[in-house]
């Protein structure tokens, strides 16, 4: 990307993005019907398969400044932007493949929304306090969300109430305004200078704590003494291993009877070994877990 920033030619850097959003796209075709079993979790979770997304984002931006400004075309491209976005929250479910073709319509109709940004009527819509205070914290909110709906799950295992939901976004709601407050807005805002002189020794502390972290973790089998300080479950809602697809027959063994027993991280790998063999090899030219061809 930094090469192609390089270029002294908006068309050339346009065209260049694009073929690095087309590489990514034909990555997540192949993917998807090369017969690995695991292609859902892999094109989601990699960043390689997400690059055509990222084009869609850069294009626009190298584009937004040439486009009309004819209040009408803004007006249409907001109005469409959000329908696109409608159909995807309509249709979409957790089954979707995605990124793939269903990343399309959402991504496309964000960049729309954000191109037509200036629409007078449709972007009203955008623009109030609630929305543009929602947009404010947006991204601490997608940082937040998650780790909340996973540890309410662990510590229920049913979870969808009406309480429970409501629970969960006001959690989330919270902290993503704490952590913009306390943690975005101050870094956001920090001084060049200083900054700079925390740039080298800040990221070699991030490193080697992450490297102590995950050192300690693949040593102890994921941690898995954290089960005997805080049990999923705990706050109700059954065992994990009679909730959980599969049950205790998938574990060989009785523990579904005796309560929870967690699974080690060798246990687990050898599972899914066990569920790409039942389904048959990926091609040879799809990478292996272990990164050796197949």
């Amino acid at each position: 990307m930094v090469l192609i920033w390089r270029l002294r030619s908006l068309g050339a850097r346009a065209a260049a993005v694009l073929a690095l959003g087309a590489l990514s796209f034909l990555l997540n075709h192949l993917y998807v019907h090369g017969g690995d079993p695991d292609h859902a979790s892999t094109i989601f979770f990699l960043t390689p398969f997400r690059g055509f997304e990222f084009a869609l984002g850069a294009v626009g931006a190298m584009a937004g400044e040439r486009l009309t400004r004819n209040a009408l075309a803004h007006e249409a491209m907001t109005l469409l932007g959000l329908g696109l976005i409608a159909v995807s929250v309509a249709t979409l479910t957790k089954d979707s493949v995605f990124p793939y073709f269903n990343a399309l319509a959402p991504c496309v109709g964000t960049l729309l929304v954000i191109l037509g940004g200036q629409s007078p009527w449709a972007g009203a819509l955008l623009r109030n306090r609630l929305m543009v205070g929602i947009g404010l914290i947006s991204y601490s909110l997608y940082l937040a969300h998650w780790p909340i709906l996973v540890f309410t799950r662990y510590a229920y295992f049913q979870v969808g109430s009406p309480a429970q939901t409501a629970s969960m976004l006001a959690a989330a709601f919270l902290a993503a305004a704490l952590m913009y407050l306390v943690v975005e807005k101050p870094t956001r805002y920090y001084p060049l200078s200083s900054a700079r002189n925390l740039f080298y020794p800040g990221n070699v502390a991030v490193l080697l704590v992450a490297t102590v972290v995950g050192a300690s973790m693949a040593r102890s089998e994921g941690w898995i003494w954290r089960y005997s300080l805080l049990g999923p479950g705990l706050l109700g809602g059954g065992t994990a291993l009679t909730d959980a697809a599969g049950g205790p027959a998938d574990r060989g063994d009785t523990a579904g009877s005796q309560g929870f027993r967690p699974l080690t991280a060798s246990e687990i790998e050898a599972g899914k070994s066990r569920r790409r063999n039942s389904k048959g090899s990926a091609p040879v030219w799809l990478p292996s877990r272990k990164g050796s061809s197949r």
